[in-house]
């Protein structure tokens, strides 16, 4: 029998990780990861901060990010550059790392993880090419895209428009706006997947 994955899609803050752990409360020993943890841990060790404060830096672009200063001169410093730590994590991911190791890179680093459970869910869907190489692995992929209206973004990295601009059908919706609770959508779909 094959190994089942859930992969769940949607812009950034739309509730991919909160639908994660609502599945993870029907199916309490499913396997959770994200294509992003591996790139998370190497930028958490690289710029010495923990997993949690990097996940608060990440969404919270506003307050958080990272300058580069230019002393030259004696003169009074420079910020030549500003950069948060959302397009750090985007930057490093796809545009450092995927034309050096090619695209499944993330995809093999979540592959370890998951190789072995019969269920699993990913919740950081994000780009067709993850999907073809799970596919290539023999994975039962099932696809969640979870939206909601309220979300203004103009996020414009290929991160957060690849599955949009490849015109990706997923197999199942979840409408995210001003729902407090999307458990049923959850209970629905699972009895979907996994119905005898």
């Amino acid at each position: 029998m094959k190994n089942k994955v859930i992969l769940i899609a949607g812009k950034k803050r739309a509730g991919k990780d909160y639908a994660g752990e609502i599945i993870k409360q029907f199916m309490p020993g499913i396997k959770c990861v994200r294509f992003a943890d591996t790139i998370k841990e190497i930028i958490s060790s690289t710029f010495g901060i923990s997993l949690e404060d990097l996940e608060e830096y990440k969404n919270n672009t506003d307050q958080y990010g990272l300058e580069i200063k230019a002393y030259s001169n004696n003169q009074p410093e420079a910020t030549i550059k500003y950069i948060n730590f959302r397009e750090i994590l985007q930057k490093f991911g796809t545009e450092g790392m995927k034309p050096i190791f090619g695209d499944d890179i993330w995809v093999e680093a979540c592959y370890n993880k998951i190789k072995d459970s019969e269920y699993s869910i990913i919740t950081d869907f994000r780009f067709l090419s993850e999907y073809k190489s799970l596919l290539e692995k023999g994975f039962e992929i099932y696809t969640i895209k979870i939206f909601n209206d309220n979300l203004e973004s103009d996020d414009s990295h290929s991160s957060e428009n690849d599955l949009e601009n490849n015109n990706f059908v997923y197999d199942f919706y979840i409408d995210n706006t001003n729902k407090p609770d999307i458990t049923e959508d959850i209970k629905d779909i699972l009895n979907s997947i996994f119905e005898d």
